[in-house]
């Protein structure tokens, strides 16, 4: 009696220790199931700072698993958001289009998989921002997009509407495709570029002398690239014009005290207080300090132009630091899956070992109830 009971009692144990044993996740038996690759985000992708991502459409027959990415068609709901391609390997690609959301289903019947592709909207930036014009100077404005932690940007200066709140201190002309701004008057003005279903503003001061010089507009890439290099030409004809009127003015200084000093010698003392510059001296010297005037105005517009351009690199570098960040983070969450998944499964080994070892000892009573039934 004593041994049944010790039977029984044994088998309740190895039962208890079946039913504790946790459930792991294991594969599929029959369907179909999504692989996604890098901007995975909750059972779908996100395309920000990505332009593209991968996916894998696995097929489970009787437990095996096969890669069928390419043997099916796909359904995009909305190809403004994004489209689906072939990739060069086992694989398909989602590439980023436009803001929004769309459903991405693989037609394989009933129980087709499906998940959603997200793209957020753009933020932009006018660049420059917060100029200082002189009267008569034209100045080119960009509109520059990039999407949430992202490097990337693109120009989309000509997709959005430019007004100036002052069209009598800064006018706003569009010249192939992109908003040219004159200074007026002296004053202040807000430029503003609308882009969808956002506004974008950047204020504009004019002040200083007029302008006179050769009046040219920089249309290149090479003003977002390298941040506004504002009026260089106009400060080089401006120091081109300077030296020569300097080296004119200091001839004529040269011939008029020339000039003086013979008329002097020759005339009581009390005529030298009435001796005077030439007409066209002053001319010249007048000339001159208006240049100077118009040079230091220029290097005030250079300055501010260099302060902007160290904001947009600290403002790239943090982003790029975002960035770098985000992939961080990725990282170490999946080292915390991989780590978990360990866990588990030294804990499902050592209750495996516990449940060998009571089997043992399940046998050997079994064999030993037996020997005692035959002895």
């Amino acid at each position: 009696m004593k041994m049944i009971k010790k039977i029984f009692a044994t088998g309740l144990a190895l039962s208890l220790a079946l039913s504790a044993l946790p459930s792991s996740a294991s594969a599929l038996k029959n369907g179909y199931e999504f692989k996604l690759g890098m901007g995975a985000k909750n059972g779908g992708i996100e395309l920000g700072r990505l332009d593209s991502s991968t996916l894998v459409l696995y097929g489970y027959k009787d437990g095996s698993r096969d890669n069928i990415s390419k043997d099916v068609t796909y359904t995009v709901e909305d190809e403004s958001v994004a489209v689906l391609r072939e990739c060069l390997g086992d694989c398909m690609v989602v590439e980023r289009v436009g803001p929004g959301k769309t459903e991405i289903k693989a037609n394989v019947g009933a129980s087709s998989p499906s998940f959603i592709v997200t793209v957020p909207e753009m933020e932009a930036e006018i660049y420059p921002s917060d100029l200082t014009l002189r009267p008569n100077v034209k100045e080119e404005f960009y509109l520059i997009g990039s999407y949430p932690y992202s490097s990337l940007e693109e120009e989309v200066t000509g997709q959005a509407t430019w007004t100036s709140s002052n069209p009598s201190v800064a006018a706003v002309e569009m010249k192939n495709n992109r908003p040219v701004i004159t200074g007026k008057k002296e004053g202040k003005a807000t430029v503003k570029a609308k882009w969808g279903n956002h506004t974008y503003e950047t204020t504009v001061m004019v002040t200083g002398t007029p302008y006179t010089g050769p009046v040219k507009v920089n249309t290149s890439r090479d003003v977002i690239d390298n941040l506004h290099t504002e009026e260089f030409y106009a400060q080089a004809e401006d120091k081109n014009i300077k030296e020569e009127t300097k080296k004119e003015v200091e001839k004529e200084e040269s011939k008029a005290n020339a000039d003086k000093k013979a008329e002097v010698k020759d005339k009581p003392t009390d005529a030298k207080k009435e001796v005077v510059a030439p007409k066209e001296l002053k001319k010249k010297e007048e000339e001159l300090k208006e240049l100077i005037a118009s040079n230091k105005a220029l290097a005030d517009q250079i300055s501010q132009n260099e302060k902007t351009k160290k904001e947009l690199e600290q403002k790239v570098d943090q982003k790029e630091s975002d960035y770098e960040q985000t992939i961080e983070e990725q990282i170490q969450k999946e080292k915390e899956k991989n780590e978990k998944y360990q866990s588990t499964l030294k804990a499902q080994e050592e209750e495996i070992g516990v449940l060998k070892k009571a089997l043992q000892a399940f046998n050997d009573m079994i064999e030993s109830i037996l020997s005692w039934i035959k002895g």
